[in-house]
């Protein structure tokens, strides 16, 4: 049986039954090729055995019917597993397309969602800077509207709303500056009116003043604050007010308390400041001073460096402790200091035609 099952037999058999007990067990019938091989290219395409007939499978025996039953059974159990696994892959093939897909879909949204919530947040920030310019420009109005009012506790108030404004919108500070500054000049002692010597400026010029000091440090391209010409002696500023590149040429500012105050790179050419108090760390470095008062001036830990001294009058004057590094002191009149020749010599980029020593006695009480 086993020899019969494998289509061996004893005895030699015709080809067709060979063929038919080959095709019964599922076994392809032996091929014997030449000597050395055929080559590839003329290799004979494999053989596809019919299935056998009735009558074939009748004269069988019954050993024989069962075997090829059940490989016949296997072949098809085999046939099912294999169409089930092709079923499979192709439904996790088109299960991953999907998923792909979905996934693909859901980028595209998210993506789609992250570029509407940028344009919605660019578009509310663009409101809501378009919404504060415009409260900005009305706060401006009414607070102009109402700086020119007779009442000087309601121009104190707009001078005050006006520093907050200037504060809050960086767009109109140079513009509000300009405003403070002028106002400034409009409400000081008229040209050639005398100002007794202890009368304080009006509150609404020193409050103008004040605020103008508050102002944020403007860069260095932006306008100064024009206050050329102004008349406030005894002026008092504090606490580290900003007059930072402004305009003072000329000014009268005689007995002004100006402590710890920045005006670094200001212009007070021909300004009068005789008497006034500067100590207290104010800085002038790099400010123009030439041809300005200084007499009797408290300098005490002042910053004068690089500074134009050219001409000044600095009779009598504190120095004490003061900044004097590459300072221009050609023709400036120091007798009556507390500086030393030699120390100023030392410090200063220039002392040609500079006075030094005591003050005449004719001049030492005046």
């Amino acid at each position: 049986m086993y020899r019969r099952l494998k289509g061996v037999s004893d005895k030699p058999e015709p080809p067709a039954d060979s063929a038919l007990k080959a095709s019964s067990f599922g076994e392809e019938p032996p091929i014997n090729p030449p000597e050395g091989g055929l080559p590839e290219a003329d290799a004979p395409p494999a053989l596809r055995i019919p299935e056998p007939t009735q009558e074939e499978i009748d004269g069988l025996s019954v050993m024989e019917r069962l075997e090829f039953l059940e490989r016949r059974r296997q072949r098809h159990e085999a046939e099912y597993d294999r169409q089930n696994l092709e079923a499979d892959r192709y439904r996790q093939s088109r299960h991953q397309w999907f998923n792909s897909i979905g996934i693909a879909f859901g980028v595209v949204f998210t993506v789609a969602g992250l570029i509407a919530s940028a344009v919605a947040l660019y578009t509310s920030r663009e409101d809501l800077h378009t919404s504060r310019e415009s409260q900005f420009t009305e706060r401006y109005a009414k607070t102009i509207e109402v700086l020119g009012s007779e009442d000087p506790s309601v121009r104190l108030g707009a001078l005050h709303a006006l520093g907050r404004l200037m504060a809050d919108s960086e767009r109109d500070r140079d513009t509000i500056t300009a405003v403070l500054a002028s106002y400034s000049l409009q409400h000081d002692p008229a040209p050639g009116k005398k100002i007794p010597d202890d009368v304080e400026p009006a509150p609404d010029l020193q409050a103008a003043l004040t605020v103008l000091g508050q102002r944020p440090q403007p860069a260095h391209d932006a306008p100064r604050a024009d206050l050329h010409g102004l008349r406030a002696p005894l002026l008092r500023l504090y606490g580290g007010a900003d007059l930072f590149r402004a305009d003072l040429s000329g000014a009268d500012l005689r007995g002004a308390h100006l402590n710890h105050i920045d005006l670094r790179y200001a212009n007070l050419s021909g300004a009068d400041l005789d008497g006034a108090d500067l100590s207290g760390g104010t800085n002038l470095d790099n400010a123009d001073l030439h041809g300005a008062s200084l007499v009797g001036v408290n300098l005490l830990d002042v910053g004068l460096h690089d500074a134009n001294l050219r001409g000044a009058d600095l009779r009598g004057a504190d120095l004490s402790q003061v900044d004097l590094i590459g300072a221009d002191l050609r023709d400036a009149d120091l007798r009556g200091t507390n500086l030393d020749e030699d120390y100023v010599r030392s410090l200063a980029d220039s002392v040609e035609g500079t006075k030094f020593g005591p003050l005449p006695r004719s001049e030492k009480g005046s």
